[in-house]
């Protein structure tokens, strides 16, 4: 068991943990739960033997003070299993060599005793059939129950887990958690999460980190029958080294993506990395100085700067005032403040969410019209809109426009008793008083209510809608009348169900690309993420909107640790020689300094020809894993991903904009390869490229996969001398390019890789 005495932990002077009592027993499944900043990733450390700290803390009979490093590996090694949110295997090697790599440190060349440990281990997590499989063609959640089988393959006595299911999608998170409540059943279990449902559904005990203290304990009764049961021989006493064949390997399928100048230099290199192979399985914060000489070879002259702090990441709302202030110093971009409620209101009122007439004797529903037409209510003095049977200047809180479609106009009339015609609703409008009721109700809340307002006028629409010039309309419905309490914590459950997620967004009045492009240049948004209220966040006013037309742009609080992009001007200062930045994250430009990969997060296929382009996307979308990194593209179709980095894969290099006029993210620079290869010749200027880029995939019940591809046009606006397939922009390019045109997430967005 773990005992645990007057732990204290501080960095500058800073206190981030202060525990006087904690214990874990031999067994079971601990969640540790909080905010960034709580602690829960340091105490990890702190049992793990990776971090310093005063006070007495007993792992098993042994006390971490009384031990050496090499002690500490070696402790680590036999008796600590680690799981970690981004996987950290080795991305070229298959699944039986990256689960075998802990067992082979200590064990050497035990052929029998290994096959039967490691189809043990498949069979557990269900990946028999990818025994031979590199990971790099796996997906995220097979990816992670790898490194669960290689984290348990030397029977590990504790398995510490730090947010496991952080990346990955719902199935694939609940696929992750069975397997750790079943080996909870074996051996001790450390998880820490995001996730409080997940939290709630397996953990056995629950402990909550504020300020590096536990505030709370909770006991849960989450029993698993079912557990692990390996039977192993007991270590041999050999002092533990990295088997030849594994380096072999691991050098030559290294080497096979790419012809380094110097390869002395290369294997080097890579033979350092892996001789600390045994504290870079366990954590990469022991092999920070080897990784970052490593990754400075990911291309020739340049230079990887790497922030490996993955954080938990609570989404915080920004405020109004913090929004107003900005509003005030940046008129040109920000036309005004709206709000918008991060809620399913279709299961917030599961029973009631409609409206009706109520001038009406029957109270006939108008179903159309509902609570998410509250929320996605549009702002008058921007619709350019005619009103029935006048233009309305002003309008009072309890009052509306309503946008209905001509079968609405007609139910509305034949309601009234009424010619069922706009004119004959126009007429009845100057001379009686109509109003809307809402109608809203949850049996498991107790919960009905009606809220009724005054329709002063209408509109055409193809679909049902609500305009107001009030920009806090949906505020003032929600919030002063129905009385619903919010939280700007949005990613996270709320105490109370019927909290609503409130989230402030500007509205840039068609300037989207230009206010994006300021947050990222100007110190004033650094306390902030922006992010495009998409179809996630308006599913029915944006659900068919071109993405260039959407122009709310959500307002987040910025508690992400992470590279700035303005930091364009710094480097280039500090490093004068390097004067082309290229920005990595998860779902722009990957950049793999560890694996020596570099180029796009998710696959992009370019062609000069639309609908040769969806014939071929029409092939792969759903094809299974295997399949779809085998699959080999139809002519004059080019292939972006890290993965091809090395077998002819488009890539991307930022380019000087004052030697390259780029007017937009729709225009290009591309190679002359690039050019030759997709048409046949160099003049290619004004011509036009479709790119089709995967933005989500999930799989159903029966294991089909689907794909979702986004097609954007772009333009040529010149060709770049290269002997390689290459796109050219300028360095924000891989943020601005796939948010406000492929739509992916500032959240994946966020740098945590500079090539330089």
């Amino acid at each position: 068991m773990i005992k645990i005495r007057n732990l204290k932990k501080s960095f500058i002077n800073q206190e981030v943990l202060n525990i006087p009592s904690l214990d874990f027993p031999n067994k079971g499944l601990f969640v540790l739960y909080g905010p960034s900043g709580s602690g829960k990733s340091t105490l990890l450390n702190i049992i793990s033997g990776l971090e310093d700290y005063s006070g007495e803390v007993n792992v098993f009979s042994h006390n971490y003070h009384t031990m050496n490093d090499e002690q500490k590996d070696l402790y680590r090694l036999k008796n600590i299993g680690f799981v970690f949110q981004d996987f950290k295997l080795f991305e070229n090697q298959t699944v039986k060599n990256n689960i075998l790599f802990p067992l082979l440190t200590i064990e050497g060349k035990k052929k029998e005793k290994q096959d039967i440990k490691i189809n043990t281990l498949l069979e557990y997590v269900n990946l028999k059939n990818k025994i031979d499989q590199p990971i790099n063609n796996l997906s995220g959640g097979e990816k992670q129950r790898v490194a669960i089988a290689r984290a348990i393959i030397n029977n590990p006595k504790i398995l510490l887990a730090d947010e496991p299911t952080g990346a990955l999608d719902y199935k694939s998170g609940i696929t992750v958690m069975d397997i750790l409540k079943k080996l909870s059943n074996s051996c001790l279990v450390i998880l820490v999460t995001h996730d409080y449902g997940l939290a709630q559904k397996y953990g056995d005990t629950i402990l909550y980190l504020s300020d590096g203290k536990i505030i709370k304990k909770e006991i849960l009764n989450n029993k698993s029958k079912e557990k692990l049961s390996l039977s192993l021989a007991p270590y041999n006493e050999r002092k533990p080294s990295i088997p030849l064949s594994f380096l072999t390997s691991h050098y030559s399928t290294t080497n096979k993506k790419r012809k380094w100048r110097s390869k002395i230099v290369h294997l080097l290199t890579s033979l350092g990395l892996i001789g600390i192979g045994l504290a870079s399985t366990i954590s990469s914060s022991i092999s920070n100085g080897v990784k970052k000489s490593y990754s400075s070879l990911i291309q020739d002259n340049q230079v990887i700067l790497s922030n490996e702090n993955n954080n938990d990441y609570i989404q915080y709302a920004g405020s109004l005032f913090e929004a107003s202030e900005l509003l005030k110093k940046y008129p040109d971009y920000i036309y005004d403040i709206g709000v918008t409620y991060d809620n399913n209101f279709e299961s917030f009122f599961p029973q009631q969410n409609y409206s009706y007439i109520a001038e009406t004797k029957y109270c006939e529903p108008i179903h159309k019209i509902s609570a998410r037409h509250i929320n996605e209510f549009r702002w008058l003095d921007l619709a350019n809109i005619v009103v029935y049977p006048d233009k309305v200047n002003t309008l009072e809180d309890d009052q509306i426009i309503l946008g209905l479609s001509i079968d609405i106009i007609e139910d509305i009339c034949f309601q009234l008793q009424i010619v069922r015609t706009v004119n004959s609703l126009s007429e009845y409008l100057i001379s009686h008083p109509l109003h809307l009721c809402f109608c809203f109700g949850n049996d498991e809340w107790q919960y009905t209510d009606e809220q009724i307002v005054e329709i002063k006028g209408f509109t055409l629409t193809k679909n049902p809608c609500i305009y107001h010039d009030n920009h806090l309309w949906n505020e003032y419905m929600f919030e002063d009348r129905m009385r619903f309490p919010t939280s700007d914590i949005i990613n996270l459950p709320s105490y109370y169900p019927w909290t609503l997620k409130k989230i402030y967004y500007f509205n840039t009045h068609q300037l989207t690309d230009a206010f994006m492009q300021l947050t990222k240049l100007n110190a004033d948004f650094d306390p902030f993420l922006f992010e495009l209220a998409n179809n996630k966040y308006y599913p029915w006013m944006y659900g068919n909107t071109d993405i260039k037309e959407i122009d709310r742009v959500l307002i987040f609080a910025n508690n992400k640790d992470y590279f700035l992009p303005r930091y364009e001007h710094y480097f280039p200062s500090l490093l004068p020689e390097y004067q082309n930045m290229v920005l990595g994250s998860d779902s722009g430009i990957m950049i793999l300094p560890n694996n020596l990969l570099y180029g796009f997060s998710n696959h992009i296929f370019f062609s000069k020809d639309l609908e040769q382009l969806n014939y071929y996307i029409s092939k792969i979308e759903n094809l299974n894993n295997e399949e779809f990194a085998a699959f080999q593209p139809e002519k004059d179709i080019l292939i972006g991903h890290y993965s091809k980095a090395f077998n002819n894969g488009v890539s991307f290099s930022a380019i000087d904009q004052n030697k390259h006029q780029i007017e937009s993210l729709d225009e290009i620079f591309i190679s002359q390869k690039m050019a030759e290869f997709l048409f046949h010749k160099v003049d290619v200027v004004n011509e036009k490229i479709y790119l089709s880029c995967l933005v989500s995939s999930y799989s159903d019940s029966e294991g089909k996969i689907y794909r979702k591809f986004q097609n954007v046009e772009v333009i040529i606006k010149g060709v770049i001398e290269s002997d390689q397939y290459k796109i050219y922009h300028n360095y924000l390019w891989p943020i601005l390019f796939f948010q406000c045109r492929l739509g992916i997430s500032i959240f994946n967005l966020l740098t945590q890789n500079i090539s330089i």
